[in-house]
């Protein structure tokens, strides 16, 4: 059986980084919106699941 850890830490970022931080999170919203729109919605990602 698989062992799967987690770690958990606070970011502290300053403002500059923390904008920074937003525009990344917002490029990749936009990226999984506009596959969203794009891929056919029979495709599914089953075969892909862990096994």
């Amino acid at each position: 059986m698989e062992q799967v850890l987690t770690l958990v830490c606070k970011l502290n970022p300053s403002q500059r980084q923390a904008e920074e931080i937003e525009l990344v999170l917002k490029a990749f919203a936009d990226a999984c919106n506009y596959a969203n729109e794009k891929v056919k919605s029979q495709i599914t990602s089953k075969g892909l699941a862990r096994k």
